[in-house]
């Protein structure tokens, strides 16, 4: 060991230096130890809040769930509540609109636009209330909405067959005020005459003993054409076995029948070989309703009414004169031919 009057003021200093460097790595060694405690410590505080994180989005997912099954049952619950009331709505017009095909048609074309109809008829022999079922499937708004549709198109049809049948019975009453009694009276139409296409009157004691095919006719109509011709081949057929064909002319349906009676023969005649009997124009309702068309509406009677409704009406008189059928406009003289033989 040096004596101490032999340490120079160098190594003093040196050593003064060493012990503070000793000092300071104690000191930087206690921080290394506190960071590696706090930064371990913030670690497992940021586990612990994402574990937390992590059973709270489980529990939300759950309750999702939860809600959606319960909004489910809700939906089933409310559809079929409305299924029950729109098999109400069809019992409460199936009589007016329902048995209607034509009706019945719109209706179903309606509901499929919605697209959430199935539309079902039972078999035959089910029973007549429920021959009508829609099952509506969907959200309940759009439901609904097809509720509401149905509801409102069947009372508005339901309105329109009521009024059609009110203006139907009014017209009869107005066209038959003239006078609706005295034509009942008369039993054969052998009391008549009328004026044919060249102007000559024609006493119809002419046709006794035969049956007679009585038609108002038109040259613009929709059904001119399939009604001439299957009339000239009715008669071409019957002819021989005594049936007559009487045409009457008439301009009273939106002004189908334009033509004077020389335009009009000449059209019948050249375009569809007409050789029947033709006669002068005439008003077949009205106040100027000729006497014989007064006598066949007020002996007969047609859909919605005994008045005229459009071109193409067609009478049938037996061999005793008598008016004992009637057939409609819609009827062609093709699905009339069935029953002529047996008035032949």
């Amino acid at each position: 060991m040096m004596p101490a009057e032999e340490i120079s003021e160098e190594t003093i200093a040196f050593i003064e230096v060493i012990n503070i460097v000793v000092q300071h790595v104690a000191e930087i060694r206690s921080l290394l130890d506190y960071f590696k405690y706090v930064t371990a410590e913030k670690q497992s505080k940021c586990v612990r809040l994402a574990n937390t994180a992590l059973d709270s989005l489980n529990e939300l997912r759950e309750t999702l769930a939860e809600a959606k099954k319960q909004r489910e049952l809700e939906l089933e619950m409310m559809r079929g509540k409305l299924v029950t009331e729109m098999v109400d709505v069809t019992y409460d017009f199936h009589d007016d609109v329902i048995r209607n095909p034509a009706s019945r048609g719109e209706i179903e074309q309606m509901m499929k636009d919605y697209n959430i109809v199935e539309y079902n008829i039972p078999p035959k022999g089910g029973d007549p209330d429920m021959d009508i079922v829609y099952k509506l499937t969907g959200l309940p708004e759009d439901v609904a909405r097809a509720k509401l549709a149905l509801r409102e198109k069947c009372d508005a049809m339901s309105a329109e067959s009521k009024r059609k049948k009110q203006r139907g019975q009014q017209i009869d009453k107005y066209w038959t005020a003239v006078d609706p009694n005295k034509w009942r009276k008369t039993r054969y139409i052998y009391e008549f005459e009328a004026k044919d296409i060249d102007g000559n009157m024609i006493k119809f004691e002419k046709y006794r003993g035969y049956p007679l095919l009585i038609v108002n006719v038109a040259s613009r109509c929709g059904g001119t054409d399939r009604n001439y011709k299957q009339l000239t081949a009715l008669y071409e057929k019957y002819a021989d076995k005594g049936l007559k064909i009487l045409a009457f002319p008439c301009n009273q349906f939106h002004n189908q029948e334009p033509y004077i009676e020389r335009d009009i023969k000449e059209f019948a005649s050249t375009r569809y070989g007409v050789n029947f009997d033709m006669y002068s124009k005439i008003h077949v309702l009205g106040p100027e309703i000729h006497p014989l068309y007064n006598w066949l509406v007020n002996t007969t009677h047609g859909t919605l009414g005994d008045i005229i409704k459009w071109n193409f009406t067609k009478f049938i008189v037996d061999k005793k004169g008598r008016a004992v059928q009637r057939y409609g406009p819609n009827v062609d003289p093709e699905k009339i031919e069935p029953d002529i033989p047996k008035y032949l």
